[in-house]
């Protein structure tokens, strides 16, 4: 794996059309990320009671225990108004600060948790999978923000391939319907259908792969096209961290955003997006 690139000094130049050119950029963490990470481990450590640490709770809890309590808290994100406030916060600070020229419009935020060995589970091998987010009909012009809940080596965060971003890539998006996955699957649910299509790489022929270490509240902003893998977690910590998607309502709009050269899913994740008034 490539060394893992410092976080981003600068930050002329970070407008979203960069960021459709193949721009990766590790921010510094601010005070508002502070207040959300604050905020998330002490609704962690809730949720996983009686865990004395939320994050060795795979030691106490039962492993369906474990993912039973995390899918509740998921839940509970999507309504809880103190971080959806908080998040909206940290979105507009940060396209104030890369002078973005309008708010992007943001859709629901999604707790990962990757605990460790977890890649060693049948079940949890599409999650360790190369994949661009464009294939599960994600829309070109969307930008992912990512903000890790902790401090994490290069080994235990995810990889991306940049050589592949302009390149097409062998994959089953084909397969992917968004409306027939709301239906039956949805965004990080409980139970996976045995039917259930996570599009992935196929065949993977590149360089090595661009890794990066990171500190709890860090920003980590590049384009949902990139292609990108998480990593096993071979550490004694889970690795918690939340994300958003953003998109620049003009951008949609007018179709800009980053040439889909292999992407064939059907649909759009578009009306699942809102107005970061709605978290105000």
């Amino acid at each position: 794996m490539k060394a893992s690139f410092p976080p981003s000094q600068g930050v002329n130049g970070l407008r979203p059309d960069a960021f459709y050119r193949g721009e990766i950029a590790l921010l510094n963490a601010t005070s508002t990320t502070g207040l959300l990470v604050q905020g998330m481990h002490s609704r962690l450590q809730q949720a996983l009671f009686p865990a004395p640490i939320f994050a060795t709770a795979q030691h106490i809890l039962a492993n369906d225990l474990l993912r039973g309590r995390l899918h509740h808290l998921r839940r509970q994100l999507y309504t809880d108004q103190v971080i959806l406030k908080v998040l909206a916060t940290i979105v507009t600070e940060l396209a104030t600060e890369l002078k973005w020229p309008e708010l992007p419009f943001v859709d629901l935020p999604r707790l990962r948790a990757i605990v460790p060995q977890m890649h060693q589970l049948s079940a949890a091998t599409d999650a360790f999978s190369a994949h661009r987010d464009t294939w599960y009909a994600n829309p070109p012009a969307q930008i992912n923000l990512w903000i890790p809940l902790g401090d994490y080596p290069a080994t235990q965060t995810f990889v991306f391939y940049p050589d592949c971003f302009s390149r097409a890539v062998k994959n089953n998006s084909e397969s992917f319907d968004y409306e027939h996955w709301r239906a039956t699957v949805g965004w990080q649910s409980l139970q996976k259908p045995e039917s259930a299509i996570y599009p992935q790489a196929l065949e993977l022929q590149v360089e090595e792969p661009l890794g990066f270490a990171c500190e709890a509240g860090q920003r980590l902003l590049f384009s949902g096209s990139h292609l990108h893998q998480p990593l096993p977690n071979n550490g004694e910590n889970i690795r918690f961290s939340l994300d958003l998607r953003l998109v620049c309502r003009s951008d949609f709009i007018q179709k800009r955003g980053t040439p889909q050269t292999d992407n064939r899913s059907q649909g759009s994740t578009w009306p699942e997006f809102v107005s970061l008034a709605a978290w105000q």
